[in-house]
């Protein structure tokens, strides 16, 4: 693996795991979309780092995909098709969304802290 997985995938699997961020990952009212935050870009960095594992499946399911159906229905037929490829892509752009900054701003989640010890007397 290289230090820069994310730029493994090659640039047709590149624009279909963006069109299918951009269905998993919307902008809404409160949260940045997946384009707002460049989630195939920079932002996919650390979950290859953290689960490598997973970049040799992700290519193979992009590949996989039907280039006439929509993301929308992309998405929906891993779903209903293929669980463990819907998991896969899943946990790639879930993790890659919500380690953005951006996206923890706002949520407001300001990380883990540790929890003062009670000790209890009974």
């Amino acid at each position: 693996m290289t230090k820069n997985s994310a730029a493994s995938l090659t640039a047709e699997q590149t624009a279909k795991l963006c069109a299918i961020a951009a269905v998993v990952a919307p902008r809404t009212p409160r949260m940045p979309s997946a384009d707002d935050i460049d989630l195939v870009g920079a932002a996919m960095e650390p979950v290859f780092l953290a689960r490598p594992d997973l970049l040799v499946p992700l290519r193979e399911l992009l590949d996989g995909l039907d280039a006439l159906a929509t993301p929308s229905d992309q998405v929906a037929g891993l779903a209903r098709e293929n669980g463990t490829q819907f998991a896969v892509l899943m946990q790639v752009v879930a993790g890659a969304y919500y380690m953005d900054a951006r996206v923890r701003r706002a949520l407001e989640y300001t990380g883990q802290h540790p929890a003062p010890f009670f000790h209890l007397h009974g």
